[in-house]
């Protein structure tokens, strides 16, 4: 295991990207870094938050030239876990983003978490297959949408509008969300790879996506759309019309996130994003999140301490 020098390209998943990356790092603040084992290699973000180190692992392991096993994955991870614990002294690793899914090696003091991929596969299909396969009642409200002549206009001069929706919108569900500035960090590429898209119902802008792409795949990283929206089916028309639009691109799945399996959460807000996203017929794919513990008691101190932080925010 060897730490390297990696200059991305559109081939490679999008969280390899300059500007993703310093998009995750604006919160954490940490030592952005990339191993490689026998060609594969995997971006992580080091961190030492007081006196504790830590290890936030972006994406599960990648080879530009071929695909991987799931054991070529296992055995990746479990020398980079290993690497972590003796050389690098973390006190604990762990994934973060629900971007893709993990096979972690069995280990002791690994922590798992049924994780899976909401997924809308293009490969050998044309747009009515894909539009065939939404449920019936959102094929009527994006019908119906579509003789209403919302507008849709997409570039990054929207930003800002998209922006404006999405901070409604998060702070209608009363959550922490990114800030402007993080978001054009993330806008910040050099390969046209972000789709900022907005619709706009009566000359009002009503619901807004932003996607980006690498490896051949678009990720839905932000839906938004007013508290009360003019048009119940402008985010949902949104969706269908980037949805055409990366068909004809050759992509070759469009992304929609991550969702908590195996241990359904309560948190009926999850779950309605979730169901909102099934409901256009996407797959899942299904793994892991997990966070290897190096250090017991250090991990359960900081565990200790984030309830704690989280219990006085919450009170605020």
């Amino acid at each position: 295991m060897k730490r390297i020098d990696f200059r991305y390209a559109l081939e490679w998943p999008f969280a390899f990207s300059e500007s993703f990356i310093s998009y995750v790092n604006f919160s954490i603040k940490g030592e952005i870094v990339f191993f490689e084992d026998n060609g594969l290699i995997i971006p992580l973000i080091l961190k030492k938050k007081y006196f504790f180190k830590i290890g936030y692992i972006l994406h599960k392991p990648f080879a530009i030239d071929r695909a991987i096993s799931i054991d070529e994955e296992e055995g990746f991870l479990y020398k980079l876990l290993c690497f972590c614990k003796t050389d690098l002294k973390l006190h604990f690793s762990k994934t973060i983003l629900h971007v893709c899914i993990y096979h972690p090696p069995r280990m002791s003091k690994i922590v798992l978490e049924d994780i899976g991929i909401l997924r809308l596969s293009f490969q050998g299909k044309k747009d009515i297959d894909i539009f065939n396969n939404f449920q019936p009642q959102y094929r009527n409200i994006i019908r119906k949408a579509e003789k209403d002549n919302i507008k849709i206009i997409k570039g990054l001069d929207q930003i800002p509008i998209f922006y404006g929706l999405y901070e409604e919108s998060m702070e209608n569900e009363n959550v922490v969300y990114d800030s402007i500035e993080a978001i054009k960090l993330l806008c910040n590429s050099d390969y046209n790879n972000i789709d900022c898209l907005v619709a706009y119902v009566d000359g009002k802008p009503d619901a807004a996506l932003l996607n980006t792409i690498g490896g051949g795949n678009v990720y839905n990283l932000f839906a938004a759309s007013k508290k009360k929206p003019k048009h119940k089916g402008s985010l949902k028309f949104l969706h269908w019309v980037a949805i055409q639009e990366y068909l004809k691109q050759n992509i070759k799945s469009y992304q929609l996130g991550g969702i908590r399996i195996g241990n359904p959460t309560n948190n009926s807000k999850l779950q309605r994003i979730a169901d909102f996203k099934l409901r256009f017929g996407a797959e899942v794919d299904k793994g892991y999140h997990f966070v290897y513990v190096c250090n017991s008691l250090y991990y359960s101190l900081y565990k200790i301490l984030i309830n704690i932080k989280h219990g006085i925010e919450k009170n605020i």
